[in-house]
Parts: C-alpha cells; structure tokens; sequence
C-alpha cells in the first residue's frame, strides 16, 4: 500500500489508523518523499521512537502539496518531555513547509504551552503568506516580517 504512494499524485486525503511499528512509520516517510499530490494527512500512532519522528517529519516538511496534517499518539501515556520535544520538532518541521495550513491540537501527543507559542503561530503565518504574494518576493526576513504584521493589523 505505502508503495502505491511513491509518485502518487491523485490521491489527495489519507487517514491512517494505527501505525504500530518503526517500519510501517519508515515506510510511511519513504512514500511521502516521493509522493506528489496527498493534500490532507491523518496518522495515529501506536509508537513514535525520536529517530521515527524526525524521519517523518522531515518528508513532511519537504512535501510540496501536503496543506492539513493530524498526527496523534494513541496511548495516553507520553511523558511531558517527550511531549514537549515532538511539539517542538512540529514547529522546526513548519518553520521549512510553509504549505501547511491546518493541524489539529492533541493534549495526548503535544504540549499546549510549546503549541501555542511556537506552532500556532507558524500555521497562522502558511495560512496568510498565500494572500500577500507581494510580501513574499521581499528578501529580508525581519522585513518581511515587519511588513507583513503591518498588513495584517
């Protein structure tokens, strides 16, 4: 199945229930670097080592049509560290895709503080670049980033 993604590029939604171990995650990471065309994407996960996350989280930061993302840790007890680290490897994922538009939030897998402060804000940013293409094209970062506050306000 995971192959059938590899080039893929009519499938748009895909919801997966249960990934229960490193080579499915693995395999799921080696599709979405070749796959061209998933829009939304829903994984719950039974485990999630750290070098299982990064791997994932790096095709999905250089996935090129991937817009609503839903990633989940099905047991309830992830410890606050590990919740914190995955939090923070989402928003370091989004800070490279700036495609993704929507996540959904998970007491169980993220951390609200790091949630709030760090990834919110980068999904809110995806979000409104689309709509200011005239921003985009200025190089300076804190530039861009004074001049797109400004729009916004």
């Amino acid at each position: 199945f995971m192959n059938g993604l590899r080039g893929n590029s009519h499938l748009e939604e895909l919801w997966l229930l249960r990934i229960a171990d490193r080579q499915e995650t693995r395999t799921l990471a080696a599709a979405l670097h070749e796959n061209k065309g998933l829009v939304d994407l829903s994984v719950s996960f039974l485990e999630l080592d750290d070098s299982d996350r990064t791997e994932l989280l790096d095709a999905i930061s250089l996935h090129p049509s991937l817009r609503f993302l839903d990633l989940e840790m099905e047991y309830s007890d992830i410890d606050p560290q590990t919740r914190r680290e995955f939090t923070e490897a989402v928003a370091d994922m989004l800070s490279v895709n700036e495609r993704v538009k929507v996540m959904i939030f998970n007491d169980k897998t993220f951390d609200k503080d790091i949630w709030d402060a760090f990834v919110e804000p980068r999904l809110e940013c995806n979000f409104y670049w689309e709509r200011f293409p005239s921003i985009l094209e200025i190089e300076e970062a804190s530039t861009r980033a004074a001049v797109l506050a400004e729009a916004l306000a």
